[in-house]
């Protein structure tokens, strides 16, 4: 189902009789500070519904490549900083509501490929392969999801998956 994110009435609308709501919610070329705006309305707009499970796609950029160093902090991260930054602005509304919620993050590349089945999951730390690359297909990602929804394991909390 759609509704306008940015109004809890909408979600609320949008919402009745869901187990689970997924929201992969972005701005496009808009305004970063939507990132926050959306998921103070998907809170309030699930709690009017007592929806029970939550799961937002978050960002790779505010994830840590060494302990207290975030993706975005690094000069390896040219694009989208605003937006990683809102997404963290999110985690923070997120751990002050009652929702059981889960934002997942991808890897620094997502792209179209072939689903593997075959993947790792981390909850803070930027997953890299054996050769310092950070990606992703979209269909494992999509696959991960689906897992989380099915089998959770990240309540409360934010994972990232990569291979």
């Amino acid at each position: 189902k759609t509704g306008d994110i940015l109004k809890e009435e909408s979600i609320a609308a949008a919402t009745v009789g869901a187990d689970v709501v997924i929201s992969a919610y972005g701005p496009g070329a808009g305004d970063a500070n939507q990132i926050a705006s959306a998921a103070k309305s998907l809170v309030a707009g699930l709690n009017a519904n007592h929806i029970p499970r939550l799961l937002l796609v978050g960002s790779a950029g505010n994830l840590q490549v060494s302990p207290g160093l975030q993706f975005l902090d690094t000069p390896e991260f040219t694009a989208y900083k605003k937006l990683a930054e809102a997404h963290g602005d999110e985690m923070e509304i997120l751990k002050e509501s009652s929702l059981d919620w889960t934002v997942v993050s991808p890897s620094a590349e997502i792209h179209e490929g072939t689903r593997t089945g075959s993947y790792r999951t981390a909850a803070d730390q930027l997953l890299v392969d054996d050769h310092g690359k950070s990606h992703i297909s979209t269909e494992d990602f999509a696959a991960a999801v689906l897992e989380e929804i099915e089998k959770p394991r990240f309540a409360r909390a934010r994972f990232t998956v990569g291979y």
